[in-house]
């Protein structure tokens, strides 16, 4: 995060690089456009030497493809879904990017990250198993944690909290006792959903809430991540002030750095944190966020906003919007927003004194947030459908939804086909915690007898299905 001195190395060594167009000039680029890029100090400088940048990513040498990577991710955060996606098939041509310096060096959180803010989850998620492959046959740990922090990210924008669980305690871990600061504030960032939907996850959220940055890291995107993460942390434990203060902090690194909804949905955040007497404020946040998103041309963003002008909009109005929120939703992949916007207008219904109207969305969204493993919104969608008079559906106890994130977690290695000793190796547990998960495992799932662990791999690949 000390952008400013990395400038200050590579600016004195300028006169060194060579011939213009060398690997040497590319690869210095690229580090500077990471530094510039990240810090609002210093984003002019990337504006001004982009379409050099760009030229260098053209050539056929490691740095090139590593400034492919940094352009994709550039367009992702700014909102241009499509040159992302081009930039980012750039850099993964040949191989070359993930077969040099231990699996893609600092390119892979560029990489996979423009994938995902992009939208193309099933694209993202080849990319991150492409990068763990890499990781593992470079022992790179640093290519391992993006591979697997990725992988939790992509759970969490489908919806599949459980999953991204059972990624985040693993990471968490890795990145706290390795003294990474800038992975803790990406991975609070990226997996938020599960810190603010799953229960029993403190030691995580008192992690995210007790980092400290220094002021020059702090006004960064890095900054920006950790501020967002811990204000809308605040915001559910009703610490409104401090919500908004760390909500607005966050606000101000990302526009300056010209930020779109693609990256970070924080107006609406911070539009639900403000109070009753700031409601002009909070429809010019969530107005303005809509329009930027329908700029972008993402379904996801549009209707976090769409869904955050209903809430704040009065009835008829806020009721159509939110109408409009559900509908996007449901031509994508994101099932937990889908079932936030069908709670929400579900809520809304009931307070207009709809209460029959209401009773469908609840009971949609109920569903769709139990299985999203999203406990909190499950709890408040019951407490919503009773108040709308409705009957409360049975959930299922069994099935892979049933499973808990350590679990699911063993569940999976044993499909793999891991023995007991080698998963209990793998997650530092004991052989006899292994055990009782797997046995707790085979009764949710229905399993029993000598076959069971064999029909493990078809019985979640029906789940998923």
């Amino acid at each position: 995060g000390q952008w400013s001195a990395a400038i200050d190395v590579i600016e004195s060594v300028d006169d060194e690089l060579g011939d213009p167009g060398s690997e040497l000039e590319a690869e210095v680029a690229a580090i500077r456009g990471i530094a510039t890029l990240n810090d609002p100090a210093l984003i002019a400088d990337f504006d001004r030497r982009r379409p050099t940048y760009v030229a260098l990513a053209r050539g056929d040498h490691w740095a090139s493809h590593a400034l492919a990577a940094l352009l994709a991710v550039e367009a992702a955060n700014r909102g241009r879904a499509d040159e992302a996606l081009a930039f980012g098939e750039r850099a993964l041509e040949d191989g070359r990017l993930l077969g040099e310096r231990g699996a893609g060096a600092w390119t892979t959180p560029q990489l996979v990250g423009a994938f995902v803010q992009a939208e193309e989850l099933d694209r993202a998620s080849v990319v991150a198993d492409e990068v763990e492959a890499a990781a593992r046959a470079s022992g790179s740990a640093f290519a391992l944690l993006t591979a697997l922090g990725a992988r939790g990210w992509i759970h969490a924008r489908r919806g599949d909290l459980v999953a991204a669980e059972s990624e985040l305690t693993t990471i968490f871990a890795f990145a706290r006792d390795a003294g990474l600061l800038m992975g803790v504030t990406s991975l609070s960032f990226f997996l938020i959903d599960v810190l603010l939907e799953r229960e029993n996850l403190d030691e995580i959220t008192e992690l995210v809430e007790q980092t400290e940055l220094g002021a020059d890291f702090l006004n960064t995107t890095s900054g920006a991540m950790l501020l967002e993460a811990r204000g809308r942390l605040r915001l559910l434990r009703r610490d409104n002030a401090g919500a908004l203060d760390d909500l607005r902090a966050a606000g101000r690194i990302i526009s300056a750095l010209d930020f779109a909804p693609s990256f970070s949905t924080w107006r609406s955040s911070l539009a639900l944190a403000l109070p009753a007497a700031s409601r002009d404020e909070a429809l010019a946040l969530a107005r303005e966020e809509l329009e930027l998103a329908r700029a972008g041309g993402l379904l996801r963003p549009e209707a976090i906003a769409l869904r955050t002008l209903g809430v704040l909009e009065p009835a008829p109005a806020g009721i159509e919007l939110l109408r409009q929120s559900v509908a996007l939703l449901d031509a994508t992949p994101s099932r937990l927003d889908h079932a936030r916007s069908l709670v929400e207008l579900g809520g809304v219904l009931r307070r207009a004194n709809q209460r029959s109207d209401a009773r469908a969305p609840l009971v949609a969204g109920l569903r769709l947030a139990y299985q999203c493993g999203a406990q909190r919104l499950t709890r408040r969608a019951q407490q919503e459908l009773q108040a709308a008079g409705g009957r409360r559906p049975r959930l299922s106890t069994t099935g892979r939804d049933a499973l808990t994130a350590s679990e699911l977690r063993v569940v999976r290695l044993a499909a793999s086909g891991a023995t007991n000793t080698e998963i209990a190796q793998e997650l530092y547990v004991s052989l006899k915690t292994v055990e009782t998960h797997l046995s707790r495992s085979y009764l949710k799932l229905g399993l029993a007898g000598s076959g069971s662990r064999a029909r493990l791999v078809l019985v979640l690949d029906e789940a998923s299905a």
